[in-house]
């Protein structure tokens, strides 16, 4: 009977050790599967996850021979024997029959795999780009959506592509019945087709066409307006202003808030104050008036940005300014081109008192767009104030 037990528990010791043997070698077969997939391979020899990752692997390489092909499709076969249900070795399948010219079969084995996980990207990028080739753009679309939807993670590569084609008028119909189904994906994309040059000034007009289908969110409009503005596309920029605000674009009194009464939410359309080290401006806007201060630094303190019509203005300033030698303070109109055409300066006389100046300029045909900046040049690091009361553009 001692004996017998002694057997016993010799047994259940074996077993026990067996058990855990074989649970880390499942388990650590798990792990390495998709990281160190020979690894696994060796540890459970029908890994079918691991057999079809290291057969991918040699699959996409470029650098691969026949011999290293044919060898991973044999690997792609071994793990849907341990397994069938493993779209990677199916996608191993394609890649290897479209290497060699037979594209209705890579295309059957590329469906399977979809059908087995709509979350493999690799097939479907496979089979986004065979529907590219024969030009089927509803079958495009679809696997776009479906590849962003399971994999976000493919945003760098789909979201350049799709930005583009959404400015092509014969595309963008059918990407804009994509977009009024609100894919999870709609926000981060039109972020992304913010940095397309293509995409960026059409942005404005495609809200518009999806109208109450995507409503775009504050974040992402004052992200399009902001690139709209450091790109130059003003007109787009005024569009989007109106589909926001209401408020058109030129405006019929030239400068918004030119007596500093509203601080306005959408520079540079309403005032941008351009705070820096040692100079700074604020509005003050209950007694009407623009604060800017320096402490020596030079540079742009406040800025707006204008559409006057080819023509003669008067641009007059209401301000006083710190007494000093020589005027530092002055309003630039210049033109919202490459070349930045100076229309005019408007210096305020730095007598310490309270003075009303005016000048005279003519905006040029060609010069569409207009900006307005107050611009300080300070030659020593004496502190320097002007309070502009009011600033006005008319035509003269």
């Amino acid at each position: 009977m001692i004996r017998l037990g002694l057997l016993a528990r010799g047994l259940i010791v074996m077993v026990t050790i067996a058990l855990l043997a074989l649970s880390s070698s499942v388990t650590l077969g798990h792990v390495f599967a998709a990281t160190r997939p020979a690894i696994a391979a060796r540890l459970i020899p029908c890994n079918a996850v691991a057999k079809a990752t290291d057969a991918r692997t040699t699959a996409y390489s470029s650098e691969a021979t026949q011999a290293e092909v044919m060898a991973a499709r044999a690997q792609a076969v071994a793990a849907l024997r341990c397994s069938p249900l493993i779209s990677r070795a199916l996608v191993v399948l394609a890649l290897e029959r479209l290497r060699n010219g037979d594209q209705q079969q890579s295309h059957l084995f590329l469906k399977q795999a979809e059908r087995l996980s709509r979350r493999d990207l690799d097939a479907q990028l496979l089979l986004l780009e065979d529907a590219v080739v024969r030009r089927d753009v509803t079958e495009t679309l679809a696997h776009y959506d479906t590849a962003l939807r399971t994999n976000i993670a493919a945003a760098p590569v789909l979201f350049p592509t799709l930005a583009t084609a959404i400015a092509d008028p014969g595309l963008q119909p059918e990407i804009l019945a994509l977009l009024r189904t609100s894919p999870p994906w709609s926000e981060p994309f039109f972020v992304a087709a913010a940095r397309q040059p293509a995409a960026l000034p059409e942005l404005p007009s495609i809200f518009a066409k999806l109208g109450d289908a995507y409503r775009p969110s504050d974040l992402l409009q004052r992200h399009v307006m902001k690139r709209l503005i450091a790109t130059d596309n003003f007109g787009p920029a005024g569009t989007l202003l109106y589909q926001i605000t209401g408020r058109t674009f030129p405006a019929s009194e030239r400068i918004t808030s030119g007596n500093f009464t509203l601080s306005g939410e959408w520079p540079p359309f309403d005032w941008e104050l351009l705070d820096g080290a040692g100079l700074g401006a604020s509005l003050d806007n209950a007694n009407a008036g623009l604060d800017v201060f320096s402490n020596g630094q030079s540079g742009v303190a406040a800025q707006q940005i204008l559409s006057l019509p080819p023509g003669t203005f008067m641009i007059k300033t209401d301000a006083q300014a710190t007494r000093d030698p020589n005027g530092y303070a002055s309003w630039h109109v210049t033109c919202a081109t490459k070349d930045k055409q100076t229309l005019a300066i408007l210096t305020i006389p730095a007598v310490g008192d309270r003075v009303a100046v005016s000048k005279r300029f003519q905006v040029p045909v060609g010069c569409r767009y207009q900006w307005i900046r107050l611009t300080f040049t300070a030659g020593d690091s004496e502190y320097r104030q002007v309070v502009v009361r009011s600033v006005g553009i008319e035509p003269a």
